[in-house]
């Protein structure tokens, strides 16, 4: 098979290292700054409520809030340093998880030998190669 054909399971990869990478670097932020008041098990189970359920419009807004402080996180960020799939303390009980990344220092060649992650990768086409998925049938820009 060839390296073309492993681009997305390659992608993926690189997108979840990344996105644990800076959710990481935001935990330890909150840990280094609140050291005694921030619970990383209760901020990583969900939006808190006032009637028990966020919802969107809430989560929107608080986004849109800390949205322009994650260039900050990024920057701090060091995405040279791999960092796997690890389980929390509070998930140990449950087994391991249902899908995970390897370290992986030559990505093309981890996942030609399916040493990359068990995740599965999202098939990714172009929309005009997919037609129209309500009717199965392609489409024609007129």
């Amino acid at each position: 098979m060839s390296c073309i054909a492993k681009v997305p399971s390659v992608v993926d990869w690189l997108r979840r290292f990344a996105c644990r990478q800076g959710a990481t670097m935001a935990l330890t932020l909150g840990l280094a700054h609140y050291p005694d008041d921030f619970d990383v098990a209760d901020v990583t189970s969900g939006f808190p409520s006032e009637d028990g359920e966020a919802t969107p419009e809430e989560i929107a807004k608080i986004m849109v809030k800390a949205s322009p402080y994650a260039d900050r996180v990024l920057e701090m960020v060091d995405l040279e340093d791999h960092q796997v799939s690890a389980i929390a303390p509070e998930d140990a009980g449950e087994g391991s998880p249902a899908h995970k990344d390897y370290p992986a220092d030559k990505f093309f060649a981890a996942a030609q030998s399916d040493e990359l992650m068990t995740y599965p990768v999202p098939v990714w086409a172009p929309r005009f190669l997919l037609g129209d998925q309500s009717s199965g049938e392609a489409s024609s820009s007129k």
